[in-house]
């Protein structure tokens, strides 16, 4: 390949797709957004008429064997399988040559000086392989990588050239190393349009392994971006060098991401033809038996194997005939083991095939292991679980009395039809119904043995909005009683026991037609007054309480703002930059900004200048320059200094000498609060300034998004050590790369802040070590004071942190009497951490001002406890979030009773999104009384009355784009358009 050629052409001429990629746009068929009422709900696989018509007489029997399909309504679920999709690359392949530590980092900047190397014929090729290095490590930051900037430049047509260089491995590494990078983001399709597809497939069979695994790596990105590109993919032959780095693997790295790739390929709506897919079934199972495979390819194994059995009976019986069953039920065993979502998955896709394929499941022993995923504390493997019994239970009589046969099924199934969390329940319901209205009369009897009746009454009650589970329920109800009937068992006295006339009386008035026939049919023949004196038997009560739950919304992570000391009793006289974001400044600029200010200072002759406001300006060297004698002459005393995204678009080495020079002028002064947000400082922006910090007192410190790390937190930690941590009471380090090794350094360094008034730490990446070793430390700084000393905390933001049921934040809260902002969205609290938190905040005698418990897992079941919590908050309470916390119709009633008692309350903003909330939890927000409410979301609540909660709250309430859309269907429809 001639470099000279290459440039010579492409100075004139764009870069073009190639062929190939054009015809895969020819052959694959866009994928609609049309969808249908089949489309969102789960249906079941319907059998033989024969064996319909024979034991199901009362309900359609396709709707006792579901297959799964794909839907929107979790968007937590969305946002993992995006990560299952894409994979960001910042480190090499264990393969590939080390990365060094010294070199320079590059800016967007730099890209004229690439392109000045790159349209140089004379150019060697150490030249370009560093331009191509430097390319790829601008790509490689987690955090708005410039892809667009290089693509417009023309560098991605080199990087594709360079694919096809043979006598210099490392340019080709780098080349596909940054095209994956670029595949990793939304612009795949740049990528694609380059035409580097076909030369990608053709590096497969490269003779370098680290170069193979690159290209798989790239390519299964794209195959993850969209089910065209990947229908493209397939089309253009990739699985068959897939396959053969698969069964002939280098390395253990790159089998796995070569088994990630192929996992992509055979995932996503709708799925992928099974003649382009089917072959690498068989190369998959050989990887299961494996005894040298890490567990980590066997998850992408078994997350391919459950794409290929998520279909028609033919692609179930693929997978069975490669023998994987058996493997895939032992590795049911381990309940800690990374396998066994995509496992009990597979396993649940296999079981909605035809009864014989469903056998086969059984013959292989699943269930023996079902009984334990059943008392999971994961709730997404119960859930499963469930479903996947709940096709079993939809089988044959042999296959039901199986699963009555396997130790404590049945009884957990009634459990969790009565008990669980909505998603987990629904599911157990179905199992439990399908037992009933396909099984025997034995079946029904053994189930009745098992506590199935109180699931199943008590589901007319907490599931009355979901018409299609009603009618399932009380069909096998209705099965239920004639089995009772026929065997003289007192099962309709039992069912009026546990209040279950009156519900099916309250269903005669449901606005579901079907459902309120349904309902009325049912009393009239069964619960007449002859009917009922024919039991003579009770059955004993039980306590039939329903629990919902709802999903996550996006996160919207809360950070402090600036306000004037609340002792100043006049306004701070501030000086502002203004103008537009991220305006690169020079001289002239500056100087305009500075003239400005001296007129201000002119006009009004302050006694000192309060705040100095350079935030959101983009300050060269040249700029600064300007500005630093005018902070000579009027801002050495200033007290807040405001520098927020002030480097913008700045080389490394021009930002870090603003900030030396910034540092420079404030060494000694007396600066209070210092607002660094949205600066790339990461450890070397952070030592530049430290002259700032010399024999400062400073109170206030913000550093949200500044691409800090754990180096960083050491530098902080030193910082602090020096004095600033005695004085300081404010501390934001939000949305920065700390980590968990960095959270370490952070517990470390927080006993140092006894003053700390102000602590946010959101979005810091500090999974679950890292989320205990930050509530580790500030327990260690509550316990640093003396006994009679208050704790001064008063606002705490740990967004993102995993805390779960972890004590040491609520031991540590018990002793925050001051607190007033508590936020712990995201913090995997569910029932028993949220109960521990509300608990330690009582005991504190602290009174909230804004309480945000968000995307939590709580659950209905800790609505009471929430609602006597918040009864103790009733007069200082204004901002509430509860969105994504299960509460449902149970949970939000109990919640929100301190405010139907209390119609004197401040509370002005509440947040119930994504709660599965209904009539009856309408009705309970109806009942309270909110005289200083300014914002209610309802959102992605799906079957919520809107029409009575809009009249009471009017433009406050919100209900989502979804529901609007609906409303204007609806209004259409009624007019006849």
């Amino acid at each position: 390949f001639s470099l000279s050629q290459f440039i010579q052409t492409n100075k004139s001429h764009a870069s073009r797709p190639v062929a190939s990629q054009q015809h895969a746009t020819q052959i694959i068929a866009t994928k609609t957004a049309t969808a249908t009422a089949t489309s969102i709900t789960m249906n079941r696989r319907v059998p033989r008429a024969s064996r319909r018509d024979a034991y199901k007489p009362g309900i359609d029997f396709e709707q006792s064997r579901r297959q799964r399909q794909e839907t929107a309504v979790s968007l937590r679920k969305s946002k993992k399988d995006a990560q299952l999709a894409k994979r960001r690359q910042n480190a090499p392949v264990p393969s590939a040559t080390p990365e060094t530590t010294t070199t320079k980092d590059h800016t967007i900047a730099d890209i004229p000086k690439f392109m000045a190397v790159l349209t140089n014929e004379a150019s060697p090729i150490e030249s370009l392989c560093n331009v191509v290095r430097a390319v790829r490590r601008m790509l490689s930051v987690e955090k708005d990588p410039p892809v667009r900037e290089i693509a417009d430049a023309g560098i991605v047509k080199y990087l594709v050239h360079f694919l096809q260089v043979t006598d210099n491995t490392d340019i080709v590494f780098e080349s596909a190393w940054a095209l994956t990078n670029i595949a990793s983001t939304s612009l795949t399709k740049i990528v694609v349009e380059s035409g580097a597809v076909p030369i990608l497939i053709k590096l497969l069979k490269s003779m370098y392994p680290n170069i193979r695994e690159q290209c798989a790596w790239c390519l299964g990105n794209i195959a993850g971006d969209n089910s065209t590109f990947r229908d493209s993919l397939l089309h253009q032959q990739i699985l068959a060098p897939l396959i053969l780095n698969m069964e002939q693997p280098q390395s253990m790295s790159l089998l796995q991401n070569v088994t990630w790739s192929v996992s992509n390929l055979c995932r996503g709506k709708p799925a992928p033809e099974l003649s382009l897919v089917e072959a690498c079934v068989a190369p998959l199972a050989m990887l299961l038996t494996n005894p040298v495979v890490t567990e980590e390819v066997h998850v992408d194994v078994v997350w391919a194997l459950s794409y290929l059995s998520d279909g028609p009976n033919e692609r179930i019986q693929k997978v069975l005939d490669a023998k994987v069953t058996p493997v895939l039920v032992k590795f049911l065993s381990n309940p800690t083991s990374k396998v066994l979502s995509p496992t009990v998955r597979c396993l649940g896709n296999l079981v909605t095939g035809t009864d014989e394929q469903t056998q086969a499941v059984v013959d292989a022993g699943i269930l023996k292991y079902v009984g334990p995923l059943l008392h999971s504390s994961r709730k997404a493997i119960r859930k499963e679980t469930c479903w996947l019994l709940s096709n079993i239970a939809a089988g044959t009589h042999h296959q039901i009395g199986a699963l009555l046969d396997a130790a404590g099924v049945a009884t957990k199934l009634s459990e969790l039809a009565l008990n669980a969390p909505w998603e987990v329940r629904k599911e157990a319901l179905y199992s439990i119904c399908n037992i009933a209205t396909t099984g025997t009369d034995t079946h029904v009897n053994l189930l009745i043995m098992a506590n199935g009746l109180p699931s199943l009454t008590a589901a007319l009650s907490a599931a009355h909005f979901d018409s299609k589970i009603l009618l399932l329920v009380m069909e096998a109800l209705e099965k239920v009683f004639e089995v009772g009937r026929k065997q003289a068992r007192p099962y309709k006295v039992a069912f009026d026991e546990y209040n279950g006339i009156d519900l099916l009386e309250k269903l005669e008035h449901h606005k579901s037609d079907d459902v309120n026939k349904k309902a009325s049919d049912m009393v009239d023949e069964f619960f007449n007054a002859k009917g009922v004196e024919e039991d003579e038997s009770v059955a004993p009560e039980t306590d039939a309480v329903g629990e919902f739950t709802f999903s996550n919304m996006p996160k919207k992570l809360f950070f402090g703002s600036i306000s004037a000391d609340a002792q100043t009793p006049t306004i701070p006289f501030t000086l502002i930059a203004g103008g537009d974001r991220n305006e690169l400044l020079d001289a002239a600029l500056a100087t305009e900004i500075t003239e400005r200010w001296r007129e201000e200072i002119e006009a009004a002759t302050p006694p000192s200048i309060d705040i100095l406001d350079i935030s959101c300006r983009s300050w060269g060297d040249d700029a600064i320059d300007v500005l630093v004698p005018f902070i000579q002459e009027h801002c050495l005393e200033t007290p807040v200094l405001v520098f927020n995204d002030i480097i913008a678009s700045r080389n490394t080495e021009e930002g870090l000498s603003v900030l030396t020079k910034l540092a420079a002028t404030f060494r000694g002064s007396d600066v209070r609060k210092l607002y660094l947000s949205d600066n790339a400082l990461g450890i070397r922006g952070l030592v530049n300034l430290m002259p700032m910090f010399e024999g400062s007192a400073m109170e206030a410190l913000y550093l949200n998004n500044c691409g800090l790390s754990k180096e960083s937190m050491d530098t902080l930690k030193t910082i602090l050590e020096a004095g600033v941590g005695a004085s300081l009471k404010e501390l934001a380090l939000n949305k920065n790369m700390i980590g968990r090794n960095g959270a370490a350094v952070v517990k470390a360094f927080l006993p140092l802040c006894q003053q700390l008034e102000y602590f946010s730490y959101a979005g810091c990446r500090p999974e679950g070590d890292g989320s205990r070793d930050v509530c580790d430390g500030i327990l260690s700084m509550v316990n640093g004071y003396d006994e009679d000393d208050q704790v001064k905390l008063q606002h705490l933001n740990l967004e993102d942190c995993t805390i779960g049921d972890d004590s040491s934040l609520a031991d540590a809260l018990k002793k925050c009497s001051q607190l007033t902002y508590l936020n712990l969205k995201d913090g995997g609290l569910e029932e028993a951490g949220m109960r521990q938190i509300i608990s330690a905040v009582e005991a504190s005698g602290a009174k909230l001002t804004h309480l945000l418990l968000d995307n939590n897992d709580v659950g209905s079941a800790s609505g009471e406890a929430l609602g006597n919590f918040l009864r103790t908050q009733l007069s200082t309470l204004r901002v509430l979030g509860l969105e994504g916390n299960e509460l449902a119709d149970e949970g939000v009633a109990e919640a929100l009773r301190p405010y139907q008692e209390t119609p004197d309350n401040p509370l002005k903003e509440l947040n119930l999104n994504l709660n599965e909330i209904e009539q009856d939890g309408a009705d309970a927000i109806l009942a309270c009384t909110f005289p200083n409410m300014t914002s209610l979301s309802l959102e992605d609540n799906e079957e919520i009355p809107r029409d009575a909660l809009r009249e009471k709250f009017g433009s406050k309430v919100t209900f989502g784009d979804d529901d609007d859309v609906d409303d204007l269907a609806d209004q259409l429809a009624s007019t006849g358009m």
